[in-house]
């Protein structure tokens, strides 16, 4: 979505002080109906320059969490191609290299919104899309709204009017495996939010 006519948008990025992590917050609405064949992605992952294959700090390892809470994981291959695309994702994604204490790691950790927003936005046909290009620099993890395909036949549409709004964790971490992911995603989770359940002054 490159047009600037289609949609207005307001981006806000949260950086807390002396932590590696952002908060970014999303509002997109679009001004005029929009259709096109490109897939449409919300937020995504990507790691690797086209030197780094086969050294140690190269990231190697791909995992996100499900809609039951689970964690689904796999491996970079060293061939290009599509390792997996699971409809089934849930509050946290994210790739690492798994070397313990010089490990190396990215994620993103959507909340609620985010997750209604991208799966409802095209029904059906929501995906993250894990695959290692073709001249095997980049090691990629899509969130899609809308999958791409090589039928020019089928089209995306977006109305006029639609609007969706959601924040999401983008973290930089140490690498060691996802445990901490599946810990800390409950931070940017609505259910999770602080509240206020007393307020007490005085003169």
């Amino acid at each position: 979505m490159d047009s600037p006519d289609a949609f207005n948008h307001t981006d806000i990025v949260l950086i807390p002080y002396g932590t590696k992590y952002i908060q970014l917050y999303e509002d997109i609405a679009w001004r005029q109906t929009w259709t096109d064949h490109r897939y449409y992605s919300f937020l995504t992952i990507i790691s690797g320059t086209s030197s780094d294959y086969g050294s140690p700090e190269r990231v190697t390892n791909w995992a996100h969490q499900r809609t039951d809470l689970s964690l689904h994981s796999g491996t970079y291959s060293s061939s290009p191609g599509t390792h997996d695309t699971d409809s089934n994702f849930m509050y946290w994604y994210g790739q690492c290299n798994n070397r313990g204490a010089l490990g190396f790691g990215e994620a993103v950790l959507p909340n609620l919104a985010n997750v209604n927003a991208i799966k409802g936005l095209f029904p059906g046909n929501s995906r993250l899309w894990i695959w290692t290009s073709a001249d095997y620099a980049r090691r990629v993890l899509d969130s899609l709204a809308y999958m791409y395909d090589d039928n020019i036949n089928n089209w995306m549409t977006i109305p006029a009017g639609k609007r969706v709004s959601w924040t999401a964790g983008i973290w930089a971490y140490g690498g060691n495996g996802y445990a901490d992911l599946n810990i800390y995603y409950r931070m940017f989770v609505e259910a999770y939010y602080p509240i206020i359940v007393n307020i007490t002054g005085g003169m």
